[in-house]
């Protein structure tokens, strides 16, 4: 099983949730997954202040009726900010091999750690998954 954290929204008070999706699926059932998980239909991944962690976001969430909820947590993780926030769930992730092609991965356990040590917010993943943190 793959573990990707999604950070919640504003409205959700910036928990921090895991989607999982299972290893054998192929490459649609998992963008599926990641569609659910945003409840989106166009996903966009942008680069973090984090080298090599990004976040998966809705590409149409500001232009949405109405807009989807400010994510605090993920914008102060973007390049763009302040000038620029996410809005929305946004799922945290890497970049990795997958059938000797670059793909996009869970995040690295050193990636989550330095994360939650820059944020003081306990990501599950970092340490054991409790199953009331799974979606």
């Amino acid at each position: 099983m793959e573990k990707y954290p999604i950070i919640l929204d504003d409205d959700n008070h910036n928990q921090v949730r895991i989607c999982v999706v299972p290893e054998s699926v192929g490459a649609l059932d998992r963008l599926h997954s990641w569609y659910d998980a945003l409840e989106c239909h166009c996903l966009q991944h942008v680069q973090t202040i984090i080298p090599g962690l990004y976040l998966l976001i809705d590409d149409n969430g500001k232009i949405t009726d109405p807009p989807k909820q400010l994510n605090t947590f993920a914008s102060l993780l973007y390049p763009g900010f302040p000038y620029d926030c996410i809005v929305g769930h946004a799922i945290l992730a890497g970049v990795g091999m997958r059938d000797g092609e670059a793909d996009i991965v869970p995040p690295s356990e050193s990636h989550l750690r330095t994360l939650s040590r820059l944020t003081g917010v306990p990501i599950p993943g970092v340490d054991d998954i409790d199953d009331d943190d799974l979606e």
